[in-house]
């Protein structure tokens, strides 16, 4: 992870850190090998980063990593369906962040041939119900094929709600799932 990929986007401050927003901070709608690395992502709009590359039915990666950030307190202007991370395609890795104070999800994904590990989660889903901390955006076979949810930290979070772990991928599909603590 050596840092910003993007030669548009490096040294034009637009780095996330400590950034307020108004809907999203970033979202990236194609492209390839782009990283976002240390970045805090705070009182946004809706989502924090939404990433949507890659091309599933090539499966084609995009290489995008989203890795040691801090994402807080999504969705100040629209609660429903605000997340930390929506990862949307094929090869987007979310590794190593920190996300809390999120009212839906902390992850929700889509994407083939990708990895979510390491992350600290807590405090999410306080305004969602019937969904997960991480949550899968499909119910078909080949929504989440090759992707590796493993070593997650997820703490904190209401157990009341139904589905406050991990949820997705229907009866067909296996999302490996390693040593996850929901």
């Amino acid at each position: 992870y050596g840092g910003w990929s993007d030669p548009y986007l490096r040294g034009r401050g637009y780095g996330i850190y400590n950034y307020d927003c108004g809907k999203e901070v970033y979202q990236e709608a194609a492209g390839y090998n782009h990283n976002y690395i240390n970045n805090h992502v705070y009182n946004t709009g809706v989502n924090g980063i939404g990433i949507y590359a890659g091309d599933r039915i090539d499966l084609d990666p995009a290489n995008h990593n989203i890795y040691n950030c801090e994402i807080n307190n999504t969705g100040r202007y629209e609660q429903s369906f605000g997340v930390a991370v929506i990862a949307l395609g094929c090869g987007i890795n979310v590794i190593g962040n920190t996300l809390y104070n999120v009212p839906f999800n902390a992850i929700r994904f889509g994407n083939n041939d990708s990895v979510i590990e390491y992350n600290d989660i807590y405090n999410c889903m306080n305004e969602g119900n019937d969904m997960g901390v991480l949550y899968s955006t499909g119910w078909d076979a080949s929504n989440c094929a090759g992707l590796e949810i493993r070593y997650n930290y997820i703490h904190d979070v209401d157990p009341t709600l139904s589905d406050s772990g991990i949820v997705g991928g229907g009866d067909e599909i296996t999302i490996i799932c390693r040593g996850s603590d929901a």
